[in-house]
């Protein structure tokens, strides 16, 4: 499956094959022109893997033997553990165009998982949007610089919040 596209290379993907292990999936670069792959990242401990739009690696995440995930620099330095308890609905998305910013949907020391940025620098977390209703999880993003545009909320029904004036016109002048 593909993981990552770039404006930067439009005739490459980064995908994702458990061929050589069936737990484990490695990440290639395809040419998708000439089908040329090459082997990119060969997996052997992360369940998640997130490029930047240079294709490089930037984010890996890891389950521990406790089942708490823990989110790692591609060398190895921890950037944020998540307990077990708060895995079920944590959910890292990709970074912003750029910048070591990190999307992503975290509830730990809540009920309910926020839209969060995670600066994977300084470990910095900032809430983007929350609900005392249900999850929040990131619908959509600018295809340009991937910043979150919409927080999805689902409870009794699907709700999309938008996350900026400019795509609540949008979504008005749609509605």
């Amino acid at each position: 499956f593909v993981i990552k596209r770039s404006q930067k290379f439009p005739n490459e993907v980064l995908f994702c094959s458990n061929k050589r292990h069936a737990q484990w999936f490695d990440v290639y670069k395809v040419n998708i022109e000439t089908r040329k792959f090459e082997k990119v990242f060969e997996n052997n401990a992360y369940i998640d893997m997130i490029f930047n739009e240079n294709f490089e690696l930037k984010v890996l995440r890891k389950v521990l033997s406790n089942g708490d995930n823990e989110l790692l620099t591609a060398d190895g330095k921890l950037i944020l553990r998540v307990p077990f308890e708060d895995t079920g609905f944590f959910g890292a998305y990709h970074l912003k165009k750029g910048e070591n910013i990190l999307y992503a949907s975290i509830s730990m020391g809540k009920d309910k998982a926020s839209l969060v940025s995670l600066n994977i620098d300084t470990k910095e977390i900032k809430t983007l949007c929350s609900s005392d209703e249900s999850d929040v999880y990131l619908s959509s993003c600018d295809p340009e610089n991937f910043e979150p545009q919409l927080a999805e909320v689902n409870y009794l029904r699907k709700r999309d919040i938008p996350l900026s004036d400019k795509i609540s016109e949008n979504l008005n002048i749609l509605s």
